[in-house]
């Protein structure tokens, strides 16, 4: 589906065909197909890090932990400057679908950190369905920003660009770095994208195979 939309919208010249999967049905997520998970990455050890990962991959963008050199990659987040407890209940209190935050102390054994004792969260998807991975890591970045002073976002280069923020380049834009610094709550900060996810959403229906 994702092959024929971007086809269409990049114009891109090519005899592509489609073999359709057998059994499958667009409500399944991995679990219900009664397959083996294989990584698709180092840091992709399973299917919730998988669920977790669109929203909590904003964290690479952060002085944060994102839990690499862990063995729960995106599903740990921490830093010196964190109180667990404290992060743990504002972030519970925000009552987010699908996910509780439990305080949770790491060593991670590379990337940041690595060798240190760190403080923070440990994520667990209670809901699957309900799960909204981006709004979540959206609410962890502005609760960890607005919580503690030592909490900055990332500058210079970043993977393959040098010349915007990560967290900009991994959020789609600067609007939502700009709405956590400004202090806006997160209902208001969701506001910035849902209009264009409604459209994505009844565009994408045309190229539908299931």
């Amino acid at each position: 589906e994702m092959a024929l939309m971007a086809k269409d919208i990049f114009m891109i010249d090519i005899d592509l065909k489609i073999v359709k999967m057998k059994g499958w049905k667009r409500r399944m997520h991995y679990p219900d197909t009664g397959m083996t998970w294989i990584h698709p990455s180092p840091n992709m050890p399973d299917y919730e890090t998988a669920l977790l990962y669109p929203g909590l991959c904003l964290m690479e963008g952060m002085n944060v932990s994102e839990g690499r050199g862990t063995t729960l990659p995106f599903k740990l987040v921490g830093a010196s400057f964190i109180n667990s407890d404290e992060c743990a209940a504002v972030l519970n209190s925000l009552n987010l679908p699908g996910i509780w935050f439990r305080p949770h102390h790491f060593k991670p054994q590379f990337n940041k950190y690595a060798g240190k004792d760190i403080n923070g969260v440990h994520l667990h998807v209670v809901d699957r369905r309900a799960l909204r991975p981006f709004k979540t890591g959206v609410a962890l970045a502005s609760a960890l920003y607005s919580l503690y002073d030592d909490c900055v976002f990332l500058h210079g280069a970043y993977e393959f660009n040098d010349t915007h923020p990560a967290f900009d380049l991994l959020a789609g834009g600067r609007d939502i770095r700009l709405s956590i610094e400004s202090g806006a709550g997160i209902e208001d900060i969701e506001k910035i994208w849902q209009r264009e996810e409604s459209d994505y959403g009844k565009m994408k229906q045309e190229y539908h195979l299931y």
